[in-house]
C-alpha cells in the first residue's frame, strides 16, 4: 500500500533534508500536519456553498451578485458621479452596470493569481443559474426595478488572515450608495470561500459590513495543536529558513497557517515552506512554488501522470472493442495524445464553453495531528440564514 504523506514524497524528503538533523522530525510532523486542497477540491466546494445560496435566494424571490475575491488600487468598487437629487442638490451616486474586473494581473508581471480560476468557477455557475446569479454587476444591475440584486457575494479559495477580503469588503462601504443600501436593509453581503483558518473567518465577520461567512474546510495553524507541538514548531520556523529580509516567518499576519493548493501555497503559511533563497550552498529551497511537481499529485488525492495513461489506453481499448484486438494494435494512437495532455494539464483541463473539469478524486484531503495520523479537515457549511438570523435578502 502506498504512502501518499507528504512527507515520504520526493519533494517532501528534499525539503525536511535542508533542516539540522535534531529538528528534522519536527519538520516531517508539520508537513503531515498541512491541510492539501486540490484545484477540483476548491470548485466543487465554492459549488456546493453557492448551490445553498441560491436555494434560498430562489425561495425568498432574489437574486446575487458573484465577485472575484482580488486586490485593487481604487478606494470604492464602483464608479461614482454627483447627480442632482429632486431639490436640486448635488449627491454621490454609484453608477454603471458591470463593478470591479475580476481578473486583473499580478503587480510587474503578467501572471494572473488565484482569481483567474475563482472567476472560472464564477462563470460556470452563473452559466447553469442565470436566474438568480449575476456577474460582477454595477449598481445599475443591482438597483433594476425588474430583476434587484439583494446579496452581494465574494467568492475565494482561502481565507487566511482575512485581512484581504476585509479590504475588498472596505471599497464597497467607502461607497455612500452601498452605505445606503445596507442602511435600509436593502442589500446584504456575503464571503464565500473554499478553505479558511478560524482566525481568519472571525476576522470577515467582524467586519463593518457584518458579512456572512460559508467555509467548506478550516486549515489548521500552527497554533491550533498542542503546547509542545506550537513551541518546537516555532522555534523551527524562527531558526531555519530563508533570510527573512522584512517578511514575517510565521506568514502574512503572522498567521501559522498549515495548508496548501496544488496550484499554490499561501504567504499565510510558514516563510520557509513557501520562499526560495539564498545563493549557492546555503540558498533555501521552498517546498515548491506555483503548482505542485508531479510527485506529489497523490499526496493532493490526483492521479498521477502513470494511471492516466493507464486509464487512456484501457478506455480507448473499451471503445475500439473486438476491432480493436482483431486488427492486431498493441498501442492506441489517441491514448498517447490523450494522457500527454492530461498529464501536462495538472489536476484540470478545460472542457467545453471553458469550464474547469476535474480529474482528481473527490474526498476531502487528510491533515495530520501532532502524531502525524490522518485526520479530515472539519467542514465548516454554515447556512447562510442561520449564520446570520434575522438577515434575510430583501
Amino acid at each position: 500500500m502506498s504512502d501518499d504523506r507528504l512527507s515520504q514524497t520526493a519533494t517532501g524528503k528534499a525539503w525536511v533534508a535542508q533542516f539540522s538533523e535534531g529538528k528534522r522530525q519536527y519538520a516531517t510532523r508539520l508537513l503531515d500536519a498541512m491541510l492539501l486542497v486540490n484545484e477540483e477540491q476548491v470548485a466543487t466546494s465554492i459549488r456546493s456553498l453557492l448551490s445553498q445560496i441560491a436555494q434560498i435566494a430562489e425561495g425568498q424571490g432574489h437574486r446575487v451578485g458573484l465577485y472575484t475575491e482580488r486586490e485593487f488600487d481604487e478606494k470604492y468598487a464602483f464608479d461614482i458621479q454627483s447627480v442632482p437629487d429632486a431639490t436640486g442638490r448635488l449627491r454621490q451616486r454609484a453608477v454603471g452596470l458591470k463593478g470591479p474586473v475580476a481578473i486583473k494581473t499580478v503587480r510587474g508581471s503578467a501572471r494572473i493569481g488565484s482569481e483567474g480560476s475563482i472567476s472560472s468557477i464564477i462563470s460556470s455557475v452563473i452559466e447553469t443559474n442565470r436566474a438568480i446569479f449575476s456577474n460582477h454587476p454595477g449598481p445599475d444591475r443591482i438597483r433594476s426595478a425588474k430583476a434587484p440584486i439583494r446579496l452581494l457575494v465574494i467568492v475565494t479559495d482561502f481565507i487566511g488572515s482575512g485581512a484581504r477580503i476585509c479590504s475588498m469588503l472596505d471599497k464597497f462601504w467607502n461607497v455612500p450608495t452601498v452605505k445606503s443600501w445596507v442602511s435600509g436593509k436593502r442589500v446584504s453581503f456575503a464571503v464565500v470561500a473554499a478553505v479558511g483558518t478560524q482566525s481568519g473567518i472571525d476576522q470577515v465577520k467582524r467586519h463593518r459590513l457584518s458579512p456572512a461567512v460559508h467555509v467548506d474546510r478550516i486549515a489548521p495553524t500552527i497554533f491550533t495543536f498542542s503546547k509542545k507541538m506550537k513551541a518546537r514548531w516555532s522555534d523551527l520556523i524562527k531558526s531555519e529558513g530563508p533570510e527573512e529580509r522584512g517578511d514575517d516567518p510565521f506568514g502574512y499576519n503572522g498567521s501559522g497557517a498549515l495548508v496548501a493548493f496544488s496550484y499554490r501555497i499561501p504567504n499565510n503559511t510558514p516563510l520557509f515552506l513557501r520562499v526560495s533563497r539564498g545563493r549557492a550552498k546555503n540558498r533555501w529551497r521552498a517546498l515548491y512554488e506555483g503548482h505542485a511537481p508531479e510527485d506529489l499529485r497523490a499526496a493532493f488525492g490526483l492521479k498521477t501522470s502513470a494511471r492516466l495513461i493507464r486509464i487512456s489506453i484501457r478506455k480507448c481499448r473499451r471503445r475500439a472493442g473486438s476491432g480493436f484486438a482483431a486488427a492486431g494494435r498493441t498501442s492506441c494512437p489517441s491514448a498517447d495524445s490523450d494522457s500527454r495532455q492530461m498529464a501536462a494539464g495538472g489536476e484540470l483541463h478545460r472542457g467545453r464553453g471553458n469550464r474547469l473539469v476535474g480529474i482528481g478524486r473527490h474526498e476531502n484531503p487528510a491533515s495530520r495531528n501532532d502524531h502525524g495520523a490522518a485526520r479530515r479537515a472539519r467542514p465548516a457549511h454554515q447556512c447562510w440564514a442561520e449564520a446570520c438570523p434575522g438577515r434575510h435578502v430583501g
